[in-house]
């Protein structure tokens, strides 16, 4: 087992969007930010952990605790002062108002407590010799936590699904693994209603490095850790489930190949299948990554979604009934492009959703999304409603025009361009009952640049090519 000294630095950075009662805001500095958990709090803030390569020696593991607005209270980040690698993956809000974070830290599998104000207060790491790493993390009945990842230390696999049950202080009371073909990993672990454990995560074999072949996994374990029964289920990734109000499970997973979409398992508590389907939204390709109940016994599911446009993608939102059946869709295009990791019901039965928003390559902050119970963010009247315009020429040398197709905009239209790295090097505001604006684009450099257009509350991205 490595053993380490773990460093604090603190920030109190963050770049905000307007917020009323939903909001949508972004958390970072210079480099690449992300996150891949949120819970709402027992103030109704948020609770935020990722990864950050903008402060400290990166990866480094990225706490944000927010006020119920999205405004950000404090940002912290760990890590090992020698190697500097670490990831949250997972936190919940423990009984004493504190956090309790899983992830992987120097290669080990990490668990880690920190107070209300993010100061540490004590750190368990689990494995062997070879490396590990935690995703997902379930406060217990009897107040212990429940642990699910991989190891390659254990097992007789070179990676297994590793599960691990500690005390309310993280101390060790038992661990356990399951080998499935050459690489398996456990994504995501829920108490179930007799007290036992579901895991479910993906098994696959490796050929030129590469992870093929790959079946979605759900393996049942009882209250001392040991298997009570393991099911595969080919050409698909599991990346997580519910327990549904029969006992059965409801299994968020992902195709395979370019074209995959948010596929649905339907199990009885045996993890015998009962239906399966898949969501289609808007003809492109998509993938759920996380799924809850909401407070009407349907379910919500987080995602992303292809744009349509070369590299850039929406986070998506995504809620469905007992049946499957799709009750409505959202897409958020962040500032540029946007991933959601992880979905969560909140307290006014709205949803959260953290991920990341991007401008552009090298330079990625963690995006966070407040909606109201219809997935809508106020002053965002449809998210995935579009408007047709032109940019032309495109190529472009010197000017750039830009041109409405249809009725005349009622108000303001901003058209901003970025450059690679996501800053702002062009804009300008067509005004209403005008169709066309000309940019002046001579002193930008040739190479790729990112438009956005925000007309009436709707928003769209795209790419042109500067030429001389």
């Amino acid at each position: 087992m490595k053993r380490f000294t773990l460093m604090l630095f603190v920030t109190l950075i963050g770049f905000h969007l307007p917020a009323t009662n939903t909001f949508e805001k972004s958390y970072g500095g210079s480099w690449v930010d992300e996150g891949f958990a949120v819970r709402q709090t027992t103030d109704e803030g948020y609770i935020i952990v990722g990864y950050t390569y903008s402060f400290g020696p990166g990866p480094a593991i990225y706490l944000i605790r927010t006020d119920p607005a999205g405004d950000t209270l404090w940002t912290k980040q760990y890590f090992n002062l020698g190697s500097g690698y670490g990831m949250g993956r997972d936190v919940i809000e423990d009984d004493d108002g504190g956090f309790v974070i899983c992830g992987v830290l120097s290669g080990d599998l990490l668990l880690l407590k920190v107070d209300q104000q993010g100061v540490f207060s004590w750190q368990k790491t689990f494995g062997g010799i070879d490396e590990e790493e935690g995703y997902s993390l379930q406060k217990t009945t009897d107040h212990g936590f429940i642990l699910c990842g991989y190891t390659r230390s254990l097992g007789t696999q070179f990676e297994s699904v590793y599960w691990i049950k500690t005390d309310s202080l993280g101390n060790l009371q038992w661990q356990n693994t399951y080998s499935g073909l050459t690489v398996s990993r456990g994504l995501c672990v829920r108490q179930t209603f007799d007290g036992n454990y579901i895991i479910c995560g993906y098994t696959g074999v490796i050929t030129d490095n590469v992870v093929t072949d790959p079946g979605s996994l759900i393996v049942k374990i009882n209250q001392n850790g040991d298997t009570l029964w393991a099911k595969s289920y080919p050409g698909m990734t599991a990346q997580t489930l519910v327990e549904t109000n029969d006992h059965g499970y409801l299994v968020c997973f992902n195709n395979q190949g370019p074209y995959s979409n948010v596929g649905l398992l339907r199990t009885d508590q045996n993890g015998s299948s009962i239906w399966m389907k898949e969501i289609t939204v808007a003809n492109t390709w998509n993938e759920g990554r996380w799924i809850e109940k909401t407070y009407d016994g349907n379910f919500i599911i987080g995602g992303v979604c292809d744009s349509g446009y070369p590299l850039i993608w929406n986070l998506l939102l995504l809620k469905i009934n007992d049946s499957g059946d799709t009750l409505w869709t959202r897409r958020y295009p962040g500032v540029l492009s946007a991933v959601g990791n992880c979905v969560q019901p909140t307290g006014d039965q709205g949803y959260v959703i953290c991920g990341y928003t991007s401008a552009g390559p090298g330079q990625q902050d963690v995006y966070l999304v407040k909606t109201d119970e219809n997935g809508i963010i106020t002053g965002m009247d449809d998210p995935v409603e579009t408007r047709e315009f032109c940019f032309y020429p495109n190529p472009a040398a010197n000017r750039l025009t830009f041109r409405f197709a249809g009725a005349l905009p009622e108000r303001d239209t901003k058209i901003t361009l970025y450059d690679l790295f996501g800053k702002p090097v062009a804009e300008e505001v067509l005004l209403p009952g005008h169709t066309e604006i000309t940019m002046d684009t001579r002193n930008l450099s040739p190479g790729i640049y990112f438009y956005r257009v925000v007309e009436n509350n709707r928003r769209q991205n795209g790419k042109i090519l500067i030429i001389k």
